[in-house]
């Protein structure tokens, strides 16, 4: 996200130099050095402890976290236990309420240290469940849960839902479907989409007649050499 916004700003400055100066510019921009401001974390830890930052997957450096199989076609649930009261809540769940009292899994220390075995436990577990209902029973019992939203389950999702994040797009080739729209709202500026995804080409006449101004002998000749795309054809699918 932070690369894409710097690449976004760089754009705009450009774009803004060009309409001030005619001229345009060359962007040169290194995402990995975009990043480095990031990780500032991960330095202190290795200058102070001498810890080597490694791949975490799907885990936390603080918390007892995973993705785990649910019942169904690749069907997943993210698990986050932030505290041992979580852990033991959770064992109520499971049904296992023997593990709350086990000795490797008495405080986070523990929980961390044992971390594959505890993926193992409820891995089994939630290999049954029906990952939706398993949220819900998560989320009620005060544990962090969030099911891996697949595109069916992100549709009928009553929040999505709620906030009207699916908006419905015609688009001349293909039809009327439902999109997403924009991932946050504005009381004062509302947001919407205002036109279906481009086709190549369609906005060929207007970019260089209006736009541009450029003549229809012009406009005709960058045809000809090949530097303007070809118009987009209604007839190939």
């Amino acid at each position: 996200a932070a690369a894409g916004a710097a690449i976004a700003f760089s754009v705009v400055m450009a774009l803004h130099r060009r309409n001030k100066t005619g001229k345009g510019a060359f962007l040169d921009l290194s995402q990995g050095e975009n990043f480095v401001h990031h990780l500032g974390e991960l330095f202190m830890d290795y200058a102070m402890n001498q810890r080597v930052a490694g791949p975490l997957g799907a885990r936390d450096p603080l918390l007892v976290q995973g993705t785990y199989p649910c019942q169904g076609n690749d069907e997943w649930v993210v698990i986050s236990l932030e505290g041992v009261e979580q852990w033991h809540a959770l064992c109520g769940l499971m049904g296992r309420p023997e593990l709350a009292e086990d000795g490797r899994f008495v405080s986070m220390e523990g929980l961390r240290q044992d971390h594959d075995e505890v993926d193992r436990i409820i891995a089994t577990w939630t290999a049954d469940q029906e990952p939706i209902g398993l949220f819900h029973r998560l989320q009620g019992a005060g544990i962090m849960a969030g099911p891996v939203m697949h595109e069916e389950h992100a549709y009928a999702d009553p929040h999505l839902e709620e906030r009207g994040f699916f908006v419905p797009v015609t688009h001349p080739d293909i039809g009327t479907h439902r999109y997403p729209s924009t991932a946050f709202k504005m009381s004062e500026t509302p947001f919407a989409a205002r036109r279906h995804a481009v086709r190549l080409g369609e906005d060929n006449d207007y970019i260089y007649r209006e736009v541009l101004g450029l003549s229809e002998e012009e406009y005709d000749h960058l045809k000809g050499l090949g530097q303007i795309g070809m118009d987009y054809a209604p007839h190939i699918r």
